[in-house]
């Protein structure tokens, strides 16, 4: 199977690398999100201790339960 597949690569050009290396990129619509997604980690880190607290909190059983919950 393998070489039916190298074979194949062989005879359309591409590159047959062991192991599979493969190349991402962000489209122009991937980029757009870049404000948001830093809006989103600059967050996370301003509120690091609080959800820290929290999570903590919540371990030991002590959590208060969240707005609309019962």
């Amino acid at each position: 199977m393998a070489c039916d597949v190298r074979e194949v690569l062989d005879r359309i050009g591409d590159t047959w690398t062991v192991p599979a290396r493969v190349e991402y990129a962000l489209t122009p619509t991937g980029h757009s999100l870049t404000f948001v997604l830093k809006a989103v980690a600059d967050w996370a880190a301003e509120h690091r201790h609080t959800v820290i607290e929290s999570r903590a909190r919540w371990d030991r059983g002590t959590a208060a339960p969240g707005p609309g919950v019962a």
